[in-house]
């Protein structure tokens, strides 16, 4: 059986699809290896700073998200580079940053911290300096011994508080924290990149069909990456200075350049343009030129020799003199396009709506899952082999639907339902862990929210990106993705802050607000189901319009065809 044999075997894939969709899968792998090799040491982070810190992370996260962000869409845009190579370029910054934690984290390692007082002590003996001294007596030096731990703090009568571990200083402490802020915001940009391509190179028909199975991708990377995680943090369990659980920073940071390289090579089918004949690229067509009908369409268009076929012209690439203006500020006007793409689509805004009520649900049940955790699990490698088998698990059980179903159900149930079914669920398993808080809940629960969020909802929520512009997938797609989470994460830390640290309300209380935010995430999901769909109708005709002005483009033909499409372009970007 030959492997194009045993891809169609999972997938329906043409001959053409096979490299971008090979690529597309080994990218999320790394990317999702790489981040479930460090999550459960992020987890851990959280919890040993405190859960009454959680909030100030979470604002922390907000900031650097909305300041990274656009940065990121800036960075993805430029002018003059193309996409492959910014990719590669973005994520190998991501990388060498793991490597720079990588290095602080040993740093402030015990064992590494007591190789640096002996290292303190020879340069002592060799120049006299009194270098890590702290006493003198009788001609005998000794060195600087670190102050005995303290216990960590235990969570408060009611289960509400963990004051988090006493025994970090201040170094430590701080490590930990740019830590846990570094992979909230990495992973969003990081992955939003990537679907970003993804949805610029395949069309909504091929997303519909392949996007389940690139998913797929992204959950053995998960099950890869926590199980390695779990293992490394089983034998490191019981050891005071954390063992080799640091290392895995390193592994973390080799697998996202792997991610550099692979996504360089996801390319469009065949090595074409894919044209996208979606509302606010057809929009940006001219039309006020009274002359003639067929001039502005050409200079909005870009004909590909040999094809004839038609595709919108790219905004962010532009002409040689196309630019007036130094770079700084040309920079400047793309990091602001971003937001300024988002508050012009009504589709945008309900999508934002949407993600938000689903990121304020999901850091809900991460409070709420904290809470419990931080109260049962008292030691931080067990916490952080916890973390990684919970992972592990969800990752299992996930994959197999994705190889071989998601594509399937997606196409069976449609893109509404898909996305209304996870806060019905979601509802469900935060009552469930209000009535019954214990780690076999939260992990059951954790387990069935992951195996819908990858087979149906991530898969579905990415087919809504199919049809808007190529520049909104690249600006407005990686905002949308990293600012609106943030957002939607600070709301829910700002709940958990009234409801845990100042009423001591604890899970329950967090259980009852999450419910609450359930109903209003549901009918959103109708709502942007609905839109989605009518869009996708009008997205499919334009294209099949603009499609015929490929047979005679100097005829009267192609004249009609091109202005005709403008007026559904048109009649697309209103609703």
């Amino acid at each position: 059986m030959s492997y194009l044999q045993l891809l169609r075997y999972f997938v329906s894939v043409s001959d053409v699809e096979v490299a971008p969709v090979c690529y597309s899968f080994l990218t999320l792998f790394c990317l999702l290896a790489s981040y479930f090799v460090v999550v459960p040491l992020r987890e851990e982070a959280g919890i040993a700073l405190g859960t009454d810190i959680l909030p100030k992370l979470f604002t922390c996260t907000l900031i650097g998200t909305v300041v990274a962000s656009p940065l990121t869409s800036a960075f993805l845009s430029r002018h003059g580079v193309s996409k492959e190579a910014s990719l590669r370029q973005f994520y190998t910054i991501v990388a060498t940053t793991l490597m720079g934690f990588y290095l602080l984290y040993y740093m402030s390692n015990a064992q590494a911290q007591a190789t640096i007082r002996l290292f303190s002590n020879a340069v002592y003996e060799l120049t006299g300096e009194a270098a890590g001294i702290s006493s003198q007596k009788d001609g005998h030096i000794s060195p600087r011994s670190p102050p005995p731990p303290a216990p960590p703090s235990p969570a408060d009568s009611r289960g509400a508080v963990y004051t988090g571990n006493a025994s970090l200083d201040k170094f430590q402490k701080l490590v930990r924290a740019a830590f846990y802020i570094f992979i909230n915001v990495q992973n969003l940009v990081a992955i939003s990149a990537i679907w970003a391509r993804c949805t610029d190179v395949f069309s909504s028909e091929a997303a519909s069909r392949l996007f389940g199975f690139i998913s797929a991708g992204g959950t053995l990377g998960q099950l890869v990456g926590s199980l390695v995680t779990a293992a490394v943090a089983k034998i490191a369990a019981g050891k005071k200075d954390g063992g080799p659980v640091h290392g895995l920073i390193f592994f973390s940071a080799v697998l996202m350049y792997c991610a550099a390289f692979l996504s360089s090579r996801v390319l469009r089918p065949g090595g074409g343009k894919r044209f996208t004949a979606d509302a606010s690229s057809v929009d940006s067509i001219p039309t006020s030129s009274k002359s003639s009908q067929l001039s502005p369409v050409e200079s909005s268009m870009d004909w590909r020799a040999g094809g004839g076929r038609p595709m919108l012209a790219d905004s962010s690439r532009g002409g040689s003199g196309s630019s007036t203006g130094s770079r700084a500020s040309r920079f400047l006007q793309q990091v602001t396009q971003s937001f300024t793409l988002i508050l012009a689509s009504p589709y945008l805004l309900l999508l934002c709506a949407y993600l938000m009520m689903t990121y304020v649900v999901g850091s809900l049940m991460y409070f709420q899952r904290s809470l419990v955790v931080a109260s049962v699990v008292k030691d931080s490698n067990n916490r952080t082999a916890f973390f990684a088998s919970v992972y592990s698990l969800s990752a299992l059980v996930t994959i197999m639907l994705q190889m071989f179903a998601t594509g399937h159900l997606l196409r069976a149930v449609g893109v509404t339902a898909a996305l209304a079914c996870f806060p019905v669920t979601c509802a469900i398993l935060i009552a469930s862990v209000g009535v019954w808080p214990s780690t076999t809940v939260v992990a059951l629960g954790e387990v069935i929210r992951k195996l819908l969020g990858y087979t149906l909802v991530r898969p579905a929520r990415e087919v809504l990106f199919t049809v808007v512009s190529r520049e909104e997938k690249y600006k407005a797609k990686v905002t949308i993705d990293a600012v609106v989470q943030r957002l939607g994460d600070t709301m829910a830390a700002l709940m958990f802050e009234v409801l845990d640290v100042q009423l001591h309300l604890g899970q329950a209380g967090v259980a009852v607000a999450g419910v609450s935010a359930c109903a209003i995430w549901c009918y959103c999901s109708f709502k942007l189901g609905s839109k989605q769909r009518v869009l996708a109708s009008h997205h499919a005709h334009a294209l099949s319009l603009l499609s015929a002005t490929g047979s005679g483009i100097g005829g009267e033909a192609s004249n009609t065809s091109a202005c005709t499409a403008v007026s559904a372009g048109k009649t697309l970007a209103a609703l």
